[in-house]
């Protein structure tokens, strides 16, 4: 859904489309889209196919994972286009440079493990503590630094989501969504290289950033405004711009753990599962599956405590 508004100055938004309120085709030329002009309603960007290899990392370890697990599935199953820290960190684990926990070691800040890494989460459900450990590790294949700590605060979002007593804080702001977007592209935004270098800036109206300083904070403001509600996060997500396609992913991961899939508008799930080769449900199922392992072991470690205790 974000990727219609991916890279754009929430102006150019509303020039385009006025305000986007369900999935929609890219548009289907450079002025209206960034990237993959025309391509389908429900198309999934890098920021999913990243997030799915993961999944099938969990599903195929049945449970909690590793950088390593996860590097597994990119030399097997990875295809399509990846941003720059991914296609490096691939290439170290392809060609046995570093292992797979300190492949990212060196690489540049970027959104590509804070935007994938829901999953961990998800199977660290009602653990935040370790769903942020694991994440350290996990995140460690493409980033280092603050990068590594942006995928650490989104694994333990989630999975504080998951609580069932879980509720969103109430949060200071500067009042109406509208307001906030427009202080925050005038106060928060930060600089891009690729703006001072010649032949590559992008249209009138689109960026190239893909930046976790900026994405994190903004998605736990909008997940506030939105009172961690799906449908109102995700709008505010795409009609915010810049990174539109990492930042709802992001909130959807976390609105969609506090809310549950019932509040995922069913004619969203048709378009995405007919317009990509891999179904969300089928990886749905598979994480189910992992979570119920983690809760099994999770008993028998408790029981093995209480022997130790002499309980």
């Amino acid at each position: 859904m974000g990727g219609v508004t991916e890279m754009m100055h929430y102006r150019h938004i509303e020039t385009v489309f006025g305000t986007v309120q369900t999935v929609l085709p890219r548009g289907a030329a450079a002025t209206t889209a960034r990237f993959e002009p025309g391509a389908p309603a429900g198309q999934v960007t890098d920021d999913t196919r990243l997030r799915n290899l993961l999944c099938s990392a969990i599903i195929r370890a049945g449970g909690r994972v590793t950088a390593d697990d996860w590097a597994s599935t990119w030399l097997t199953d990875m295809d399509g286009w990846f941003f720059t820290p991914v296609v490096n960190a691939y290439h170290k684990v392809f060609m046995k440079d570093a292992s797979p926990r300190e492949a990212g070691r060196g690489s540049m800040g970027s959104n590509s493990t804070a935007m994938s890494i829901a999953p961990v989460g998800l199977v660290n459900a009602c653990d935040p503590r370790q769903a942020a450990l694991d994440a350290y590790n996990v995140a460690g294949l493409v980033h280092e630094g603050y990068a590594r700590d942006a995928a650490c605060a989104v694994a333990a979002a989630v999975a504080e989501a998951t609580r069932p007593d879980a509720t969103v804080a109430l949060a200071r702001s500067t009042g109406r969504y509208e307001d906030f977007r427009q202080a925050y592209y005038e106060t928060k935004l930060l600089p891009w290289p690729q703006n001072g270098l010649h032949g590559s800036k992008p249209a009138e109206g689109f960026y190239d950033t893909a930046e976790p300083r900026e994405t994190i904070p903004a998605m736990f403001a909008l997940f506030a405004l939105g009172d961690g509600r799906f449908k109102p996060c995700l709008v505010y997500a795409v009609n915010f711009g810049r990174d539109a396609d990492t930042l709802a992913s992001i909130l959807g991961s976390v609105s969609g753990a506090l809310c549950g899939a019932r509040d995922i508008p069913n004619e969203w799930i048709e378009r995405v599962e007919a317009n990509n080769p891999v179904r969300q449900r089928t990886l749905a199922d598979g994480l189910l599956a992992a979570v119920r392992h983690e809760f099994e072991a999770s008993q028998a470690r408790q029981r093995e405590l209480g022997t130790l205790l002499g309980q």
